[in-house]
């Protein structure tokens, strides 16, 4: 299990907040973090699909991570 934010984001569903605002996302496997890690390194845009309902802690699980190079 890791967690991570977007920087900037501070609402999303009924998603819990880190300390500094911005909403903390849940990922449970080593394949996401490696892919979230790898796509914000490299600047690219980060979109994170959660279901308000499936949280750990008051933060929302990421179901699936899309990634995007800036346009």
């Amino acid at each position: 299990m890791f967690w991570f934010t977007l920087k900037g984001l501070t609402a999303a569903e009924n998603c819990g907040k880190f300390s500094n605002g911005e909403v903390l996302f849940v990922g449970r496997d080593l394949q996401m973090m490696a892919f979230v890690m790898s796509a914000l390194g490299k600047g690219h845009n980060v979109t994170v699909g959660v279901d308000g309902l499936e949280t750990a802690n008051g933060f929302c699980v990421a179901r699936h991570v899309t990634v995007s190079k800036p346009v």
